[in-house]
């Protein structure tokens, strides 16, 4: 999947996107580089599936954890991913993090994210 970088990438605005993408009568999906993607509506609910997953899984880590940072979660929220993508997956961890701000589950102070619900 892509990387969603903040400040640019807003994971909530890239979901609802998707979502927004699966109310449409899509027969096909024609990015601006890559191969034309058939198939649409199952693509697209994997897509949201995998980050809502993803985003459970960063959520999970810091109610674990209690507070911590992109740098400090990577290993555990991204155990999945090579380890020489973890730099790159850092950014969409953030975005997630930011999200569960957004959606009132975390909070940011004093440059460490805090989990508002426990495990």
């Amino acid at each position: 999947t892509v990387v969603i970088a903040p400040p640019d990438g807003h994971m909530g605005q890239y979901l609802a996107a998707l979502q927004r993408l699966q109310t449409l009568d899509l027969v096909a999906i024609a990015p601006a580089h890559g191969r034309v993607l058939c198939e649409p509506q199952r693509l697209l609910a994997a897509i949201v599936t995998h980050r809502r997953q993803r985003e459970a899984k960063v959520l999970a880590a810091l109610q674990r954890a209690g507070h911590g940072t992109p740098e400090t979660l990577v290993a555990e929220v991204y155990a999945d991913t090579p380890a020489f993508l973890h730099l790159a997956a850092r950014l969409s961890l953030q975005a997630h993090l930011i999200n569960l701000v957004e959606s009132g589950q975390a909070l940011f102070r004093d440059g460490t994210w805090h989990a508002l619900t426990a495990v």
